[in-house]
């Protein structure tokens, strides 16, 4: 055995030598990322300054500042991009492209450097709720803003968020958690140096997505490996799709027929005939249906709004034969959740009928609908591992559903005051009731049922999208 003095062990020598190399190929592959941030920081740059025409000459104000940092931020940015002159000759472009871009470049990575300083990394969710507020883009709107670039300010605003946002990496790890503290996840990124921008700045969309609603609680709701990603790889993924319901009309069904509700963990869950679709993870957090969902790609995330109705998800562009339905992934979400939460088939459901959005495929697929296996998620409680439900059995009613009554014949005698309301009725309608009610019978009008014009009645403690479908009928057309 060498003594300490003499000379070093060989074995030591290569762990010294390998830890070395590795630390090297580290440092080199940070280093590759910072250079490609700044080269797409650069490029988005020289991208918006191109589309300026197309922009407003002013923006709306964020004072009073109500989010600190990120309005101050929101603002100056702002103000940076529309002080471009319009329709620039072209001896101008040079100059101007020039010192916009260098003043561009010193903004984005002066305020990078300033939320890293002082650890404020809440200013992402502070700049979202910002951008909601100032441009009226509840979510999911804003979504399609930052999945989108276009010849908005709104655009504009969210893509330079998710520049910053990408610029929070470290080490090889993405910003995923700013609530309760600030958490960094390892993503597996790409070799390919510009497959890796591109894969950074779609999972950044999804990220920024569901950031406002992530606790160190939720981080299970984050994929390690995420995909499909557009113009990564190469191939879509085939998703089962409802075509004869669409996610307001099942999310409504499943309120009204709710009977349980959704553990806090999460309900696990296992897809048997769902194409490309394996499994993934459900959880309510928020009033926003969350999963994350297991594909033959990757692992994507999908949401809906309990209140709004809406859904969204980050799936390919698809060419099959259902390619008018959007958000196809979220669709199916909703699918999911209601067999959760309901539990069993209720007499207003409909049969579901299911296709297949593929691309690039040619294939026959089995005539079976999807199977939903829920798997039991083990918690420890109490220094034990024990099982839980994937739903628990609500407690609350839910109000009844308000549904309209055709007018009808009753027995009775019209008073003076409810021949005047016919009267106007018919005014209003052009409808002749008058004349054609016999003697000893009076007229209901047609109306909702149970009232929905009374202090405190039921349509009040409806979701949005609910009310606007009533809304609709109310007029005498459809949601």
């Amino acid at each position: 055995m060498n003594s300490i003095s003499g000379t070093l062990p060989t074995w030591f020598i290569q762990d010294l030598f390998r830890k070395f190399l590795k630390e090297r190929r580290r440092r080199q592959k940070m280093e590759a990322i910072q250079h490609e941030l700044d080269e797409l920081i650069e490029k988005f740059g020289g991208y918006f300054l191109r589309k300026r025409d197309e922009f407003p000459d002013r923006a709306p104000s964020f004072r009073p500042f109500c989010f600190g940092l990120a309005d101050e931020w929101l603002e100056s940015l702002s103000k940076l991009f529309l002080a471009i002159p319009k329709r620039l000759a072209a001896p101008q472009i040079f100059e101007v492209e020039r010192k916009y871009q260098s003043q561009h470049r010193s903004f984005i990575f002066g305020a990078a450097e300033k939320i890293r300083q002082k650890k404020a990394y809440h200013f992402f969710i502070d700049a979202l709720k910002a951008i909601e507020r100032r441009f009226d883009l509840p979510f999911p709107l804003y979504v399609q803003e930052l999945k989108e670039a276009r010849p908005t300010l709104a655009s504009f605003l969210l893509t330079e968020l998710l520049l910053l946002w990408a610029l929070m990496e470290k080490e090889g790890k993405l910003l995923v958690c700013v609530r309760d503290g600030h958490q960094r996840k390892h993503i597996l990124l790409p070799e390919n140096p510009e497959d890796r921008m591109t894969f950074i700045l779609q999972v950044g969309q999804q990220i920024l997505t569901f950031l406002p609603f992530i606790t160190p609680q939720h981080l299970d709701l984050v994929p390690e490996r995420f995909g499909p990603i557009h113009n990564v790889d190469r191939e879509s993924i085939r998703v089962p799709v409802l075509l004869n319901q669409s996610i307001p009309e099942i999310l409504e069904d499943a309120y009204f027929h709710q009977r349980y509700v959704l553990h806090p963990v999460g309900a696990a869950v296992q897809l048997r005939d769902a194409y490309d679709i394996e499994g993934m993870l459900v959880k309510v957090v928020e009033g926003k249906v969350i999963a994350r969902i297991s594909t033959a790609r990757g692992e994507t995330i999908a949401m809906i709004d309990l209140e709004t109705g809406q859904g969204v998800d980050f799936i390919m562009a698809h060419e099959g034969p259902v390619a008018e339905v959007k958000n196809a992934l979220a669709l199916f979400v909703a699918t999911v959740y209601h067999d959760l939460v309901v539990g069993i088939e209720t007499p207003a459901r409909r049969k579901r009928k299911y296709t297949v959005d593929q691309q690039r495929m040619a294939m026959a697929f089995p005539e079976k609908e999807p199977t939903f296996i829920y798997i039991p998620r083990k918690i420890r409680v109490g220094g034990e591992i024990r099982e839980v439900s994937p739903r628990i059995p609500m407690t609350i009613r839910r109000p009844p559903r308000v549904h309209p009554v055709r007018g009808y014949l009753k027995k009775g005698w019209l008073s003076e005051h409810h021949r005047d309301e016919l009267e106007e009725f018919e005014r209003a309608t052009g409808l002749k009731i008058l004349e054609r009610i016999p003697s000893g019978k009076t007229f209901i009008r047609p109306h909702f049922s149970p009232r929905c014009d009374e202090e405190g009645g039921v349509i009040v403690q409806y979701p949005l999208f609910v009310k606007r479908r009533l809304e609709a009928e109310m007029l005498g057309g459809r949601a």
